[in-house]
């Protein structure tokens, strides 16, 4: 009988009778299955081992498995099918129409559904549910622990992204009503799961960052901080700033909330003349760029003032950020980098933005902002500096070469390849076998020393490059420059900065097999180094060997002698005795550790070996008592000092205001004058003097403080004035910032405080002119802007272009076009004129010509006034 005579529920049900006769995918779907679950075993042949899968999987198929697999065939219908064909065909379509959507509605149901999720999560955004709920939705039903990516966007709904954004809108909202809310997800909670998706543009990133820096700035200058809080917030901050501070996709050591362990090995390597030279190539938002790698350039414009503030906070709060987890020195390093850039003026308009709480913040410690980055760029990290650039007694020179600073540089920025290259150059140097660097004696630029190489190996060291490291070592053999403890303690300084506790001992028991003995330094570097590796009962052990080795030393040079009398011995043979400065390092890296009770072991250890504390021991221990407000303990510590006749030096008073006057703004102005005389009568009856340095430092603190009486201030003045100091030029700048940033500007005290810094030669420089023109050009006062533009001239001090540019638009905001244009005729008196697009120029000078075209001050060929 024809198929055609065959009826449609007789047809359906001889189909499922009929066997499937696809048997070479079955075999083919087994030997998938086989291969995945079939361990690899090795053999004698190493790498041809690799083979082996290919051969079995031969050897299973038989003798034609080596053939391509083909398809069944399917016979061709014929050119004009008949009416039965035609019928059948139609039989056969529906069948298979039918049979594929059985297997396919699992599919069409699992793509329906989020559509339906993302409807659902809309509906939660329009009906103001509260937005933890919302985004706690979102993370179950898209988040990356679903094995979402970037990549997943292509497969999900197109206006996903789109109610993402509003979600994220709506969480930055409630952050900023309710910032200490214990329901809303942290702001590196969502960044992170926004990140991980690839949802995350710099826009809501900044927006975000925008609203926690508002949040930090009002707790921390606020009447009232709860110290939980701030650091809850301060943890968010980094947190966030982790996030982006690496390569586009790499999600590794990537935090999760505020409050997981930060790594900040991924920040972007550069050195700060890349930064320079990127800077004045593509100007400011391309250069805070660097910093956030997976954010386009084209919207960073917003960029500068986060960067600004958030570098502002971390020096400014150091004792909250250092209780956090994690190191954040080396972002602190990075953002030091940016800003340190010459030329780039961290109180432009396009620097600070137009945020109405952060911009004024940072106004009002542009100052402080800029040279605490140009102190951190040129000083040297102690985490990475050898004992040869340290120790008097070698008398290195850092200077006798362009090579050591940009070493130190790449160590830094962790640049290896810039290493490398130095190396290749230094290796084709001559060598200096015979120089000394003793007594001050200096090697000349161009000549290898012993000194250097102890350099490099430190270098290579720190990155985790011993074999380069062993390389180093042996160039030194085969030029007859013997290794020496400096260069073990170099080996030993590298791995410490690489915390790499590993190689430290593995550079020991080296150390030991080649019969060398240690001296202090090896012995300081090996026990701070296991405690910067987090091997704090390792470190223990060591110094407690370190006792030991000498003790049994002693008494067997001094088989008779009494303990006590041992105690006063300082050298023995064949050992070194442990000393104050080693102990002192234990003690600062059981600190940094949060150990308070290894410490108090290590004194007591200490002390039965007649080992006294020193200044510096005071001064470790009386940080920690003032950060956590113990100041009964704290005075008492001092007191012990004083009762043990050690005098104190600038760093325990340093200490001591910088903890003392973290607090001031709770005081009134008599407790701040009160707590102001007492620390000054505590320097002077211990024999210090205080200098400008510390006047300034309380100056500055009690302005921070200051809600506008300026009395205790004054006190200051008028104590300096006894002791015959006239104020520096940072403390003047300091007032006329303060007088500027009231509302309104006091700014009959700015001229007072302008015409008294006049008076003294050295107290004005040019940053102060600065300073005081954009004052008075952001206060609206042109005419007095002009008088300081011209008395600084008088003084040989020119007023810089961004400090004209801003003046340029006060004088535009008071319609005061002639003397606008008057201004920009002296400029082309005196400077030439507009600069071509390819003159490089100073700093600003192209933005004032660009200010002077847009205000239609200056003609189109830039050659005269249009009047």
């Amino acid at each position: 009988m024809s198929s055609s005579h065959i009826c449609q529920a007789c047809h359906r049900r001889l189909a499922q009778l009929r066997p499937r006769s696809l048997s070479q995918w079955q075999q083919r779907a087994s030997f998938i299955s086989l291969a995945k679950s079939t361990t690899r075993t090795t053999t004698d042949k190493g790498k041809d081992g690799i083979l082996n899968l290919g051969d079995d999987a031969r050897k299973s198929k038989g003798k034609y498995a080596a053939l391509p697999e083909r398809r069944q065939r399917v016979p061709s219908r014929p050119e004009h099918p008949g009416p039965a064909d035609v019928l059948e065909s139609l039989f056969e379509q529906s069948i298979t129409e039918a049979a594929a959507s059985r297997d396919a509605a699992p599919h069409s149901i699992y793509s329906l559904s989020p559509y339906k999720k993302v409807e659902a999560l809309k509906e939660m955004i329009r009906n103001s549910s509260p937005p933890a709920d919302s985004f706690n939705f979102f993370v179950e039903h898209f988040g990356p622990q679903l094995g979402r990516g970037p990549e997943s966007l292509k497969s999900s709904p197109s206006y996903l992204l789109s109610t993402a954004r509003d979600l994220i809108r709506r969480i930055i909202s409630a952050k900023q009503r309710d910032p200490f809310s214990t329901t809303l997800p942290s702001a590196t909670e969502v960044c992170s799961v926004y990140a991980r998706l690839g949802m995350l543009p710099s826009t809501d990133w900044i927006e975000m960052m925008t609203v926690l820096i508002h949040n930090i700035i009002n707790a921390t200058e606020g009447a009232t901080s709860d110290i939980t809080h701030v650091q809850k917030l301060f943890s968010d901050l980094l947190g966030a700033w982790n996030l982006v501070c690496r390569a586009p996709g790499n999600f590794k050591d990537m935090p999760e909330h505020s409050l997981s362990q930060i790594n900040w090995s991924h920040i972007p390597a550069f050195s700060s003349n890349d930064a320079t030279k990127i800077y004045r190539k593509n100007g400011l938002n391309i250069t805070f760029g660097i910093l956030t790698p997976p954010f386009s350039t084209k919207r960073l414009s917003r960029l500068p003032p986060i960067v600004l503030s958030t570098f502002q906070l971390l020096q400014s709060r150091s004792a909250i950020v250092q209780t956090l987890q994690g190191d954040s020195a080396r972002f602190t390093s990075a953002l030091a980098r940016i800003i340190s850039v010459p030329g780039l003026n961290v109180s432009s308009e396009d620097a600070i933005g137009q945020d109405e709480i952060i911009a004024p913040f940072i106004r009002r410690h542009s100052s402080e902002i800029k040279s605490l980055a140009a102190e951190m760029t040129t000083s040297d990290s102690p985490e990475y500096t050898s004992r040869i650039f340290t120790n008097p007694q070698l008398g290195f020179n850092r200077g006798i070469s362009f090579v050591n600073k940009r070493l130190h540089e790449a160590l830094r920025t962790k640049n290896r390849h810039q290493v490398d290259e130095l190396w290749s150059d230094v290796v084709q140097w001559p060598v200096a076998v015979n120089t000394k660097i003793e007594n001050n004696t200096t090697l000349q630029s161009g000549t290898v020393s012993a000194a250097l190489c102890n350099y490099f190996i430190l270098v290579f060291m720190a990155l985790r490059r011993p074999n380069s490291a062993i390389d180093v070592w042996n160039h030194m053999i085969q030029n007859q420059m013997t290794p020496t403890l400096e260069t073990w303690d170099s080996m030993m300084s590298g791995c410490k900065a690489a915390k790499d506790h590993a190689a430290l001992e593995g550079v020991w028991r080296k150390m030991q097999a080649a019969r060398v003995q240690p001296d202090n330094y090896c012995w300081t570097t090996r026990i701070s180094g296991l405690m910067a590796c987090h091997q704090l009962d390792a470190a223990i052990r060591a110094l407690d060997e370190m006792g030991r080795i000498w003790l049994d030393a002693a008494q067997k040079q001094y088989p008779k002698m009494s303990m006590d009398n041992l105690q006063k011995i300082g050298k023995v043979e064949g050992a070194v005795k442990p000393t104050i400065e080693t102990v002192n390092a234990a003690i600062v890296g059981a600190f940094r550790h949060h150990k308070k009770e290894y410490a108090s072991q290590i004194l007591a250890w200490a002390g039965n070996y007649g080992i006294s504390p020193d200044v510096n021991t005071y001064n470790i221990l009386l940080y920690p008592l003032l950060r956590t407000g113990q100041t009964q303990q704290a005075m008492g510590l001092l007191q012990q000092m004083q009762n043990a006749g050690i005098e104190a030096d600038e760093t325990t008073f340093t200490t001591l205001l910088d903890e003392t006057f973290r607090f001031a703004a709770d005081l009134s102005p008599e407790e701040q004058k009160e707590m102001v005389c007492s620390v000054l009568d505590e320097m002077e009856a211990a024999g210090l003097k205080a200098n400008l340095h510390t006047y300034g430092k309380i100056i500055y603190a009690l302005l921070q403080s200051s809600s506008g009486d300026m009395t205790v201030v004054n006190i200051v003045l008028e104590r300096m004035a006894k002791s015959n100091l006239e104020p520096s030029t940072h403390i003047y700048t300091s007032l006329v910032q303060y007088y500027f940033a009231q509302d309104p500007p006091q700014l009959d005290a700015v001229r007072s405080t302008v015409e008294r810094a006049s008076m003294v030669h050295g107290s004005t420089d040019h940053i102060f002119w600065d300073r005081v023109v954009e004052g008075y050009s952001q206060a609206g006062e042109t005419a007095a802007a002009l008088r300081i533009v011209a008395k600084a001239k008088s003084m040989d001090n020119s007023v810089s272009w961004l400090a004209l540019k801003d003046l340029l638009y006060a004088l535009a905001r008071n319609e005061e076009w002639e003397v606008a244009k008057a201004l920009v005729r002296d400029q082309i008196v005196e400077t030439g004129g507009p600069l071509s697009p390819d003159e490089k120029g100073k700093e600003g000078q192209h933005r004032f010509w660009k200010v002077a075209y847009e205000l239609g001050v200056v003609n189109e060929q830039g050659t005269g006034v249009s009047f």
